[in-house]
């Protein structure tokens, strides 16, 4: 019988990580750990797919933002954190709240609102026409 080395995460070879994973896994000891990075993975992965499905309303209300307020992406969203974090709601609903309010059919008054609400000392927003 051929004396083999026993596998270890530093000794996988490059690229032939899906090859190999279930002989590191059979190994004494690894295969706990294995488990254990397939979970945090799918927690991750996971995570990504909630911020994927999420990411077009935020960018659509930082947008808005940006074409009321005059600020940067950047800026833009602070603000919305920053609201966020005031008013403790979550990210993705201000996002939602802000993108709504843009597509009322009231000629933007729906925005409007919504900014001087939030923002009752802006003169900007204040002052926009409507």
């Amino acid at each position: 019988m051929e004396h083999r080395e026993p596998l270890t995460e530093d000794r996988l070879p490059p690229g032939r990580e899906q090859r190999l994973l279930p002989r590191l896994a059979a190994e004494p000891g690894v295969a706990p750990r294995y488990r254990r990075v397939s979970a945090d993975a799918a927690v991750e992965i996971d995570h990504i797919r909630r911020l994927l499905a999420t990411m077009p309303g935020v960018e659509q209300a930082k947008g808005i933002v940006m074409l009321r307020r005059g600020v940067d992406a950047d800026g833009a969203f602070t603000l919305l954190q920053r609201w966020s974090q005031d008013s403790n709601t979550k990210l993705v609903q201000i996002c939602a709240a802000v993108v709504d309010a843009a597509g009322a059919p009231d000629g933007g008054a729906t925005l409007r609102r919504l900014l001087r609400q939030r923002f009752p000392d802006d003169r900007a927003v204040a002052r926009e026409p409507g």
